[in-house]
């Protein structure tokens, strides 16, 4: 009876150990299952798979979580191909605003610059021009402008023809961009007719500017194109000064006008300065 009752405990605790031993590898495929999961959840990587010589419950459980982390790779991808599409998508809305930005500034350029020239025309020239006596007005400082008008240039057109005329017009404007500040501006008025912007300079120091302009002109062409016989050019200029002549800039404008036409009236290929002529009974600047 004792041996039967030995036996039978040994039969038991045999039992016991096996299911110990099959439980910590039920335990074991578990936890390892587990950590697959939480590292491919953790860190997106879907690909992995886990392979498990295990108990077919726990093997089909092994390959339905293997069949999901396939499903969920394919969804990361597809994910991953709109974000890429997406990033595609504004890149190429981000250079297609750039662009229409850029054409819409080489459009506002063109619309305010003069073709033959590359200067400002009158267009481009007001709302500066506007600017510039408003920074003179709150700093206290003179601004004078410059009208300028190249002498007899119709009659320069119809005998050396227009294209001289064209390269007459590029040379005076090269002139008046060398001999200028980078911060004046220099304007194609229209025409033969130029006008001259100098922040922060007296009528005095314009004057000087516009009889070094007067005095370069003819040798700055003939130099140029010296193979045209007969060919003489001169230029008329204007002179008028904020705030002395003028307070708005339509006065400012008109004032250089009339000191130009009184230089035209008076023989051309010479300067004038508009407050000289107040007490020669000048036409009033307008309202």
């Amino acid at each position: 009876m004792l041996k039967f009752t030995f036996l039978l405990a040994s039969v038991s605790l045999l039992g016991l150990i096996g299911f110990i031993l099959f439980l910590a590898r039920m335990i074991r495929m578990i936890s390892i299952i587990s950590h697959a999961i939480e590292t491919s959840v953790g860190e997106n990587r879907f690909e992995d798979r886990i392979d498990l010589k295990a108990p077919r419950p726990i093997a089909r459980l092994a390959n339905s979580i293997n069949l999901l982390f396939e499903e969920l790779g394919q969804k990361e991808r597809q994910i991953a191909e709109i974000k890429r599409s997406i990033e595609e998508k504004e890149q190429e809305s981000a250079l297609l605003w750039l662009e229409i930005e850029r054409n819409l500034c080489l459009a506002k350029e063109d619309a305010e610059t003069d073709p033959l020239t590359g200067l400002y025309n009158r267009k481009g020239m007001k709302d500066k021009l506007a600017t510039e006596i408003k920074k003179m007005q709150e700093s206290g400082k003179p601004l004078s402008v410059l009208m300028a008008d190249l002498d007899h240039f119709k009659r320069i057109n119809d005998n050396f023809g227009h294209q001289t005329g064209d390269v007459i017009i590029k040379l005076f404007a090269e002139l008046l961009k060398n001999t200028v500040r980078m911060s004046d501006m220099v304007v194609r008025y229209g025409g033969e007719e130029f006008l001259i912007v100098l922040p922060a300079t007296p009528a005095k120091n314009a004057i000087q500017i516009a009889k070094r302009i007067n005095k370069a002109f003819p040798e700055f062409v003939s130099n140029r194109l010296e193979d045209i016989e007969n060919l003489k050019c001169t230029v008329s200029i204007g002179v008028a000064d904020f705030p002395e002549i003028a307070q708005e800039i339509e006065e400012l404008i008109e004032a250089a006008d009339q000191a130009l036409y009184e230089a035209k009236q008076s023989g051309r290929n010479m300067v004038v300065y508009y407050g000289d002529l107040i007490n020669l009974n000048a036409r009033p600047l307008s309202a």
